[in-house]
């Protein structure tokens, strides 16, 4: 891949939560228009997802009025993924919901030995393993819905097992699920999403970056975080490649994935 600037590994993060998001959308059976420029559903979002994801720095003015002129015909939508923090949320009748931070970690710094590398059928990975059935799904949304992201609807349908580029991962203890998190594939990268444990960890997120690291070998991974996740993310390797915001409309509340 070549050495890139932190814009670029930026773009390429976004790009790959775009990715996760189309992945989304189409499980649900919901329609969404993609360019260079912005992801833009058609529809109504799931919780957890945004309607609008920016792909392009320079593309401000462009997604400006793909927003304003959405807002016309629909009224003030939302959230917004404002994956470079350069959208004028005043003027879009929005707000911040929160801040974070773009997160990369080259393929070279992974090292996982050949025997522990994550077979794609029925292989563990020290204690991980891949949801392959709806029951196994079922018991991963229950896990991470009770571990810190409620909801009374279901977020990944069981449409979300016949995607490949879509892996769900949970490690059990005791026949149940306490820790998880999603891999999504993207051409270039693989994304780290949704890491939860049902335990306080201080190494979850280092736990789940070696089981992700392992379904795609020296791919590059990405994602985003915030907060006690972001810490976590750079005592495990990770750094910081740029700043994004959600974006929600004025006294609304919902969290984005």
């Amino acid at each position: 891949m070549g050495v890139l600037s932190a814009a670029a590994k930026a773009r390429l993060a976004a790009q790959n939560n775009a990715d996760l998001h189309a992945a989304i959308f189409k499980a649900h059976g919901l329609r969404f228009h993609r360019d260079d420029v912005a992801f833009f559903g058609l529809d109504e979002p799931p919780p957890y997802y945004a309607r609008l994801v920016t792909l392009d720095p320079g593309a401000s003015a462009q997604q400006m009025a793909c927003l304003m002129a959405a807002s016309s015909e629909h009224g003030a939508i939302g959230p917004v993924k404002d994956s470079f923090s350069q959208l004028n949320a005043a003027q879009l009748g929005m707000e911040v919901l929160f801040e974070a931070s773009w997160i990369w970690r080259t393929g070279d710094c992974v090292k996982v030995s050949p025997e522990l590398q994550m077979d794609m059928g029925d292989g563990q990975l020290n204690g991980w393993s891949k949801a392959q059935t709806a029951t196994d799904l079922f018991e991963w949304h229950n896990a991470w819905s009770c571990s810190g992201s409620p909801t009374s609807e279901t977020i990944f349908p069981r449409a979300c097992l016949a995607d490949r580029t879509l892996i769900f991962l949970a490690r059990r203890s005791a026949g149940k699920i306490d820790a998880g998190c999603i891999a999504n594939l993207s051409d270039r990268t693989i994304g780290l999403s949704n890491v939860f444990s049902t335990q306080a960890q201080d190494t979850i997120f280092e736990e789940a970056a070696t089981v992700v690291a392992s379904v795609a070998p020296n791919r590059p991974i990405v994602g985003y975080e915030s907060g006690a996740h972001f810490a976590m993310a750079l005592s495990a390797g990770f750094e910081a490649v740029g700043a994004l915001r959600v974006l929600i409309r004025t006294h609304a509340g919902s969290e984005v994935k």
